[in-house]
């Protein structure tokens, strides 16, 4: 943990964006699962609309303690894969 000039404490931040057209209802429970998992780490998913992906969404962690922050990105990662696996074609 650091802090910052006037000596409140930093949040380490990491994002996680993937242009694979997922939907946020896609992945809505999944992340709420991990996010359950992981009560120290703040998770959001913003949805948008990339004209060349269609429908889009960012995943944002944001966590005091970088790895507690590290644990909830990587378990987002797998998930996002295991969608994607399951989303493609067999």
């Amino acid at each position: 943990m650091s802090k910052s000039f006037n000596g409140a404490l930093r949040r380490s931040t990491g994002s996680v964006h993937r242009a694979r057209g997922w939907r946020e209802g896609d992945i809505a429970m999944q992340l709420g699962e991990i996010a359950k998992a992981n009560p120290e780490v703040a998770i959001g998913s913003h949805p948008f609309f990339d004209p060349q992906h269609g429908p889009n969404t960012n995943v944002v962690l944001r966590a005091r303690d970088a790895p507690k922050l590290a644990q909830a990105k990587r378990e987002v990662e797998e998930m996002l894969e295991r969608v994607r696996r399951a989303q493609s074609p067999s």
